[in-house]
């Protein structure tokens, strides 16, 4: 049994739901701890020197734009406009976009004279990396950004707050502007404490680069005025589509977690059943949920016969978590498909309080009816109300009266 399985079982208790009946209320489980594997590689920069590595190899840094070259971007950057798109507190961030889904766009031919270059150069040192998995991945995105300073900004710092990238399988940021130290692209090493930062305090026309599962985010001075240019990559076969897969991915499950889920938001569940299965091999138990749905999604006999498989594996306070889980969200369907199936009392109770949801009465007092028989004590509960208050059928005074009195007669949880 999973350490949050086992705190679901400590933590069953009586509480009223949809103003009538009592069901079952169930944590979710935690965030998954982050983690960075190691696939050790070195690159050589344009300008002749090697790019460095941090110890747990979570990011590269490759010096990529010659002085002079960061000086005439910089330049260029400061006469353009921006578009504001990303706020930060009362802050906003500037971008720009410079080429996308391989094409340049549009009055941006002064930036391709001075970039198309160093963008070829750090294609083909990407291309190199081991991170790629195999994978034909290219460019999606090149965009500037602009982080405005702040006169009298009482907090010091703006931040982008720690996250992790979810359009792109691999990402790299380069400051234009003079490097301050303890300032620009951190990475954050522990999921459970963000407050803890590592600044990569790459020297500006530095690429700093790092792959989809890396906890990161960005802060600038109050009074820094910071220009940088930002790269996203994906497999070159995925650029119509923000919802993809790379084979072969390993790293972080809640990285995968969250791909897996936003794909699945998008109808993508194919694709979000390859996320889900990354996190499973780790063995993160909230993936492995996730899983069992996308497989039932999906409904072929061999996709249904694997989810019945691993939830029969799984322990059921976990499985009832997530259907509550998903109750709750107003994903009726999800949960409904779930649980079906389930014959045990308390399952049995979760799936009348889905079909309360779905304002299916009759099925829920049908439900609360099995798992009363079968001596589940908020069914009982439940279905004292349904039957006093007629509720799904008939009013029912006798079976109100009865199913009070057994279930006061059951021990009490302590």
């Amino acid at each position: 049994m999973s350490s949050w399985s086992r705190r679901l079982r400590s933590q069953l208790v009586r509480c009223m739901a949809c103003t009538f009946g009592y069901v079952l209320l169930i944590r979710w489980p935690s965030i998954a701890t982050f983690s960075m594997p190691a696939h050790p590689t070195h690159l050589a920069g344009r300008l002749g020197t090697p790019a460095l590595t941090n110890a747990e190899d979570s990011y590269k840094i490759i010096p990529l734009l010659a002085p002079s070259e960061v000086e005439a971007t910089l330049k260029l950057a400061k006469s353009v406009s921006m578009v504001a798109s990303v706020r930060l507190g009362p802050q906003m961030i500037w971008q720009m976009d410079l080429y996308r889904d391989g094409s340049w766009m549009p009055d941006t031919a002064d930036f391709q004279e001075l970039l198309r270059a160093p963008m070829d150069e750090l294609q083909k040192q990407v291309s190199s990396l081991d991170w790629c998995l195999g994978e034909d991945v290219a460019i999606s995105r090149f965009f500037l950004c602009r982080y405005l300073p702040k006169e009298g900004y009482a907090t010091g710092l703006r931040n982008l707050a720690p996250h992790r990238d979810k359009t792109s399988f691999l990402s790299a940021a380069c400051s234009l502007s003079a490097p301050i130290t303890n300032s620009g692209f951190y990475i954050v090493p522990n999921a459970e404490n963000l407050t803890e930062r590592v600044y990569s305090n790459a020297p500006a026309g530095h690429f700093t680069i790092h792959r989809w599962n890396l906890l990161h985010g960005v802060s600038t001075q109050a009074q820094e005025e910071r220009y940088s240019l930002v790269a996203w990559w994906k497999p070159r076969n995925c650029f119509a589509s923000q919802i993809f897969f790379c084979p072969g991915a390993t790293g972080d499950p809640q990285a995968a977690l969250d791909r897996g889920q936003m794909a699945l938001k998008e109808g993508e569940t194919s694709v979000a059943e390859k996320w889900f299965r990354v996190g499973a091999r780790e063995g993160d138990e909230s993936c492995r949920l996730y899983l069992i749905l996308a497989l039932f999604r999906q409904g072929s006999q061999t996709q249904v016969e694997e989810a019945l498989s691993l939830r029969e594996a799984e322990d059921e306070a976990a499985i009832l978590g997530f259907a509550k889980h998903l109750t709750d969200d107003f994903q009726i369907e999800e949960a409904k498909t779930l649980l079906q199936g389930m014959s045990s009392p308390h399952a049995l109770n979760q799936l009348a309080v889905v079909f309360v949801r779905a304002k299916d009465y009759e099925g829920a007092r049908a439900l609360l009816t099995e798992a009363a028989q079968a001596g589940e004590s908020s069914a009982m509960h439940n279905l004292v109300l349904f039957c006093e208050r007629g509720i799904g059928g008939p009013v029912d005074e006798a079976s109100a009266k009865h199913w009070r009195q057994t279930a006061s007669e059951l021990p009490s949880i302590s």
